[in-house]
Order: C-alpha cells, then structure tokens, then sequence
C-alpha cells in the first residue's frame, strides 16, 4: 500500500477526522461518501490514528452533548440534510470497509465508549472544528457597543436577550436571523440569554469561546485573559491551550479563568461579590492590595498607584461604591494608615504615611 508523500498538516487531518465521524454519525452519508472515506483513510496512518481518536473522543461530553448541543444538531441535521449530502471532505489515497451509521439503524451504545448519533456529532462541534455554522463571524453591518469609564449600560438584543456592559467594554454584536453571536472585544458584560434550543448563543472574547442555549453570566476580558462566571444554567467554555482547543462545563456559580499563564480550572465562584458590580459595589474579601487597586483603576478617571512592594500584598476586606472615588481613597487611607499624593501626571500615590 503506498502512503501519500505530501502529508496534511496535523490540525487538519485532525478537523478532517472529526468530520467524517461526525457525518458518519449523522446518517446521512451515501456510497461516494464512504468511498472518500476510505480513500483518506489508506492515504496514511496519521489518518486513520486521527479517526480513531476521533471516534472515541466524546468520553468526555456526554453532558454537553446531551443536555446542550443534542438539540441544536437534530434541528441542525434536519434543515441541511439535504445541503450536507452533496457536500464532499478533502479526498486521499485507503484501506478496511468503514460503513456510514444509518439512522434507521445506529450502532447500540457500549462500555467502551461508543456513544449515540447526536453525541458523536456533538464531540465535532465543541472540538472546535473550522468551518461549522457555530463559528461564524458576526455580520459585517454588527452593532458596536462601548460605555466609557465608570459607567454601565443595559442593552436589549434583537433575540430578547439582555447585555449589561460595565466599566470601559466595548461589545461587537452580530445576531442577525438564527444566528446569534456577540463578540467581547475588552472589558466586562452580563449575559441574560433568552432561551432557544435550535440557536445558541456564542460568546467570543480573547481566545475563548461561550456556548449557551439560555442562561445568565458574566464574561471578562483584559490583559491577564478571560474570566467566565454563571449565575444560572449551564455554560459550555473552549479554549485555546498549547495550541489545542478544550473545553470545560460550568453549571451555576462556578467560574473558569483563561490565561496564558496558569492553567485553566473550574472553580466555585461568590455571586455576592463576582457579580457586585451590577449594583455598582466592588466587594474585597482578603485580596491583595495591588489586585483591588488594579479592579477599582478600571472604575477612576484619577488611577491609583502603589509604588512601594511591602504595600502590595496587604490583604484588603472591604466595600466600596465604585462611583465615590473620593470616599474610597480616604477608606484606604485609613485602613492601612496610608497617604495618598498626586504626582505629577495627575494619578494618586498610595504610599505609607509618615509616623
């Protein structure tokens, strides 16, 4: 058997894999389909280590697949069944009878790990495969949005979900018909997502990706990554991490950060304080001093400074009104017996006070 001389690169034999399982799965595949299939899978091993892999991947999204995505794909299926047949996957040079799975008959769901139509199909969506209707990019006429620093504002979106953005965001909205994406370009905003099975929601910010059918939470962006908090419901999270694309399922009140400096985790999270600042308070809990500066300067027009390093890690446990700029350096002040200066381009020094 001769294998093909000229590879495909690995990030597309894998997207090529998932593909085809994902067609396979679906039951709409005919004769020449599984023809080209077979020919790609002779072309060369790395393919068919890439399929098998791909077969078995959805070990792990049983629970997205089900109770998130399984919708979506059977209205996604039926309307561009007819459209899906016609199309055809990159072809190769191969080898073994690889059958497609006919919906009049699936193959029964074993121990091993073999799993229904609609999760297989579900394992090719949130794998982040290139070119599925999930990843679209936003209309060009999409609506941008921005509040300025210190202020919020509320936004209805054409599908009946609402959007609060908070201090210094910026929102690019692109929902236009079925499709319902939004991207967070920097700062912070507040989901409430009307509910609608057959159309997800999608959240781009940064590198990541929030998949939702109808739920609340918040997303982050700055310069450390991204913070995705729930409140309700259920949030499917991709991610970008070392050049792969994972995901993570957060139910209500957990959170996930995204950097590029520690590893992403599922956390629980404190709706009292992550999601204070919907009623304008910034709440610390034992946070470093540096840290709750840094959050408050997102609120100021006047930034505040520590400059001395005993200062910065000084646990801070306080409530402030993110508009009263005033009352919360003199709480500062007093708090860690501090004095406060302007310097010379405008912004106040924290800085320990003479004895």
């Amino acid at each position: 058997m001769n294998e093909n001389n000229n590879p495909m690169p690995a990030e597309l034999i894998d997207e090529t894999a998932h593909g085809w399982v994902a067609r396979q799965r679906s039951g709409i595949m005919d004769e020449s389909d599984v023809a080209e299939l077979n020919d790609w899978l002779a072309a060369a091993e790395q393919h068919r280590d890439a399929y098998w892999r791909a077969r078995a991947f959805d070990e792990s999204l049983d629970d997205i697949a089900a109770e998130v995505l399984e919708p979506l794909l059977i209205a996604e299926l039926e309307a561009d069944a007819a459209a899906a047949a016609e199309a055809r996957m990159p072809a190769g040079p191969a080898t073994g009878d690889i059958l497609p799975f006919r919906k009049a008959a699936p193959p029964a769901p074993t121990n091993s790990g073999w799993r229904t139509m609609m999760q297989a199909a579900a394992v090719f969506l949130v794998a982040g495969v290139a070119g599925l209707m999930l990843w679209q990019e936003p209309p060009a006429e999409a609506t941008i949005y921005e509040t300025a620093v210190g202020r919020q504002q509320t936004i209805s979106l054409a599908d009946g979900s609402a959007v609060t953005l908070n201090t210094g965001s910026r929102l690019e909205a692109g929902l236009d018909g079925n499709d319902r994406h939004v991207r967070l370009q920097q700062g912070e905003a507040f989901f409430d997502v009307s509910h609608d099975e057959a159309h997800p929601f999608v959240v781009e910010s940064g590198n990541t990706r929030i998949i939702v059918l109808g739920t609340s939470f918040s997303v982050r962006h700055d310069s450390e990554g991204e913070t995705v908090v729930v409140l309700t419901g259920r949030v499917q999270v991709q991610y970008e991490n070392d050049q792969r694309t994972e995901s993570a399922l957060l139910s209500a009140n957990e959170r996930i950060k995204v950097s590029e400096t520690d590893e992403p985790k599922v956390e629980k999270s404190e709706p009292g304080i992550d999601f204070a600042w919907r009623d304008g308070w910034l709440r610390f809990r034992q946070t470093p001093l540096a840290e709750a500066v840094a959050d408050l300067n997102r609120y100021r027009r006047q930034k505040l400074v520590i400059e001395d390093e005993r200062l910065k890690n000084l646990p801070l446990t306080a409530d402030f009104r993110f508009e009263q700029e005033a009352d919360t350096v003199k709480a500062l002040e007093a708090a860690f017996n501090l004095k406060a200066r302007r310097s010379t381009t405008g912004e106040m020094i924290l800085e320990a006070a003479q004895s």
